[in-house]
């Protein structure tokens, strides 16, 4: 916006400092109050403001703005937000240190901690008592003293993973920047020690928006509900994968669907809605003939391979992860 002229070029009225910047008079006087515009006393209760001033704060609010935008995008599945070296995500699924998780399906999942962690080891036979909740979990981990061979074995062993769920492991062991994992990477970035990021991912985790959407879709499909009445349903679509879930895909094709699951799939696909890895899981299950209730553990005893990863990766970054958030109450 032009900048008219005043009676002074350096300096402008506050009819024209405030067209400029695009805020209320109380905001200007804030701005001056504080320093941030300077100011020339005319007669009476009349002030010129600085026009250097002015539009500089202009200049800051377009950028800030522009940043801002990108900035809150990023936090709600857009641009990338750090740099990686432990997975990537295409629209062909995780890629583990650049390998493609569906091309591990034949792995154990030993082999996918260790081509994540990039080390050598593997599983101790260990003693854990058998965990009902993420909440349990939680307490084993606070309680365990080892390495991180030894902590994941022990909550394989509370969660009681069926031997013939070690794909399913494989296939969660690592997903980007999802809700659980960023938390151990912000709470790992303060020097806290593994455990504690862990025990904060397990936190994350028992959230229903992120670990609870196959015990969720157990109970709509369990009270018989319209389960696309609102357009989408736990278990079907994912932001990552609008042309479906590789992963569901590659469980699917090894575990069978009972026949209402296999109404519910059909019915997603022709609403453009493809099953995710929540919805395979839950064929797992009933395939398994495992209590729904205990997916939560499952998911959790794979997904720990990934926050160990990322956990050892921030450590290697200088600084805390510390965003800011944009204060409403400024103009």
């Amino acid at each position: 916006m032009e900048i008219h002229r005043s009676t002074n070029r350096a300096w402008l009225t506050r009819e024209q400092a405030l067209e400029v910047l695009g805020v209320k008079a109380q905001t200007l006087y804030t701005y001056a109050s504080r320093g941030w515009v300077r100011t020339r006393k005319l007669s009476g209760r009349r002030k010129l403001y600085a026009r250097a001033d002015v539009a500089s704060l202009k200049a800051r609010a377009q950028a800030h703005g522009g940043h801002a935008a990108r900035a809150s995008t990023a936090l709600h599945w857009g641009e990338p937000v750090l740099t990686s070296a432990v997975s990537g995500i295409d629209p062909d699924g995780p890629y583990y240190r650049g390998v493609p998780a569906v091309d591990l399906v034949e792995w154990r999942f030993e082999e996918v901690c260790a081509l994540l962690w990039q080390e050598e080891g593997s599983f101790p036979q260990v003693e854990a008592p058998p965990a009902a909740s993420l909440r349990d979990l939680r307490a084993v981990v606070e309680r365990h003293e080892g390495d991180a061979w030894s902590l994941v074995s022990t909550l394989k062993t509370a969660a009681r993973v069926p031997a013939a769920a070690e794909l399913a492991l494989v296939l969660l062991a690592e997903h980007g920047l999802n809700a659980s994992t960023f938390a151990a990477r912000v709470i790992a970035s303060t020097g806290a020690s593994t455990h504690a990021a862990v025990v904060g991912a397990l936190a994350a985790l028992e959230g229903p928006l992120h670990g609870g959407a196959t015990v969720a879709l157990a109970r709509a499909l369990a009270a018989s509900e319209d389960l696309f009445a609102q357009g989408s349903a736990p278990g079907f679509g994912h932001p990552l994968y609008p042309d479906g879930d590789p992963r569901a895909q590659a469980l699917l094709e090894r575990v069978p669907l009972d026949t209402e699951l296999a109404d519910a799939v059909t019915e997603g696909r022709s609403r453009g809605l493809a099953p995710n890895i929540d919805a395979a899981l839950l064929a797992l299950a009933r395939h398994l003939d495992e209590p729904v209730e205990r997916v939560p553990l499952w998911f959790a005893a794979g997904r720990v391979a990934g926050w160990i990863a990322h956990i050892r990766e921030q450590r290697d970054q200088p600084g805390i992860l510390r965003p800011r958030a944009t204060y409403e109450g400024w103009a």
